[in-house]
C-alpha cells in the first residue's frame, strides 16, 4: 500500500528536520572539541598543575557530562536505529542530561552567591529554577520514551508522548516551562551581576582604568542568557532544527573560559612561582578572600589587572560606592586617576 500525500510530506519534513539535527549535534561536538584543544595549555595551566580544589571538580565534571552527553546521544541518534526502545542506549543518556543540567544549575547558583554573597536566597532561587523543572521533565520523558516507526526511514526514533499528562499539559507548554525557567534563573544571575559591577565599570572607564574581571563576569552572563533566549526562539520557530546540541556546546565553553580566566586571573595576583596557600594568605582584601575563594577559586569583584594597582582600584571603588557620600565619583575618579600613574612611574 502506498502512502497517502500527507505521510510522504511528513516522511519528507521529518528526513528534513532529522538530517539537520545530526549535522548540529555533530557540528556542536566538533566546535566543543576544537575549543578544548585551544584551551588546552590555559587549563593544565589553571587546572591541572594546580592543588585539587571546588573549582577544579566542577570544571573536570562539566567537561566529564558534556562529552558523555554528546557521546550518547551519537549513539542515540546514528547507531541505535531500530524499532524496539533502546534503553541501554537512552537511560545513560537521560542520566548524562539530567547531570549536565545539574551540574549548571550548581554553578549558576555558585555564581550568584560569590557576587551577592549576603544571602543564600538568590542562589536557592537560581539552582530551583535552573534545575527543578529540568529534573521533572526528563525524568517524566525518560519514562514515557517509546519508538514511533517513520515511512520511508531505516528503524524508528524515540520519543516521548506524555500520555498520562496530555489532557492538562502538553509536552510543548512543558518544555516552554523549562525554558522559561532556565532563562529567569540565567537572568537573575545577570541582574544580580550588573548590580555588583555596572558601578566599577563605569568609574574605570570614566578614568581609562581597565576593570577586566567585572567586564568578564558582565560579558559571559550575557552570553549564557542569550545563548539560553536563542535556543527557545530557533525551537518554536523551527529555524534552525538541532540547536539546542549547539546551545550544549556554547554554554559549556562559556562556563569553561569563565573557569579558566577566573584561575589566571588569581595565579597572576599570586605569581606564577607562588605556591596556592601563600597566594591564598598574601591576599589584601579579607572580604573578598572569605567570601569568594571558597566559591570560585578567585575574588569575583576586586581583581583587577595585570598589576596590583588596578585591584586596589575596584576594591576602593566597591567599598565606597552606595555610602551615600555627594563627593564619591569625583573622589574615586581622583583615587584611581593616581593609581594609574603611580603605576604608569613604577613600569617607566
Amino acid at each position: 500500500m502506498s502512502a497517502s500525500p500527507s505521510q510522504e510530506f511528513d516522511s519528507a519534513a521529518f528526513l528534513r528536520s532529522y538530517t539537520s539535527n545530526n549535522y548540529c549535534m555533530i557540528a556542536a561536538f566538533v566546535v566543543y572539541l576544537y575549543d578544548r584543544c585551544l584551551g588546552a595549555k590555559q587549563e593544565i595551566d589553571c587546572i591541572w598543575c594546580r592543588r585539587v580544589s571546588a573549582v577544579s571538580v566542577l570544571y573536570i565534571l562539566l567537561q566529564a557530562v558534556t562529552i558523555s552527553w554528546f557521546l550518547l546521544q551519537l549513539v542515540q541518534n546514528l547507531v541505535a536505529l531500530d524499532c524496539n526502545v533502546p534503553y541501554l542506549e537512552n537511560i545513560p543518556s537521560l542520566a548524562a542530561d539530567i547531570l549536565y543540567y545539574m551540574t549548571l544549575a550548581v554553578i549558576s547558583s555558585l555564581r550568584a552567591y560569590a557576587i551577592n554573597p549576603r544571602g543564600l536566597t538568590t542562589p536557592v532561587v537560581v539552582f530551583l529554577l535552573s534545575s527543578a523543572p529540568t529534573l521533572a521533565f526528563d525524568i517524566i520523558q525518560g519514562v514515557t520514551i517509546q519508538g514511533v516507526p517513520i515511512p520511508c526511514f531505516p528503524g524508528c526514533i524515540l520519543t516521548s508522548v506524555f500520555p498520562s499528562l496530555r489532557a492538562f499539559v502538553p509536552s510543548t507548554l512543558f518544555y516552554a516551562v523549562v525554558q522559561a525557567t532556565s532563562i529567569a534563573a540565567d537572568g537573575i544571575v545577570l541582574i544580580v551581576t550588573l548590580r555588583r559591577t555596572y558601578h566599577t565599570i563605569r568609574v574605570a572607564r570614566s578614568v581609562n582604568i581597565s576593570s577586566p574581571l567585572s567586564m568578564l563576569l558582565w560579558r559571559d552572563g550575557q552570553l549564557l542568557t542569550l545563548v539560553r533566549i536563542l535556543d527557545a526562539a530557533f525551537y518554536y520557530t523551527e529555524v534552525i532544527y538541532g540547536f539546542n546540541y549547539l546551545a550544549t556546546s556554547f554554554s559549556s565553553i562559556i562556563l569553561s573560559r569563565l573557569f579558566l580566566n577566573l584561575r589566571g586571573f588569581d595565579q597572576t595576583r599570586a605569581g606564577a612561582e607562588t605556591p596556592l596557600s601563600q597566594a591564598t594568605q598574601s591576599w589584601s582584601h579579607p572580604q573578598s578572600r572569605a567570601q569568594f575563594t571558597s566559591v570560585l577559586g578567585a575574588p569575583l569583584v576586586f581583581v583587577g589587572d595585570d598589576d596590583g594597582d588596578s585591584e586596589d582600584a575596584e576594591t576602593y571603588i566597591d567599598e565606597n560606592h552606595g555610602q551615600g557620600n555627594g563627593d564619591f565619583e569625583d573622589e574615586s575618579r581622583t583615587r584611581v586617576s593616581g593609581i594609574g600613574m603611580e603605576a604608569q612611574d613604577r613600569s617607566a
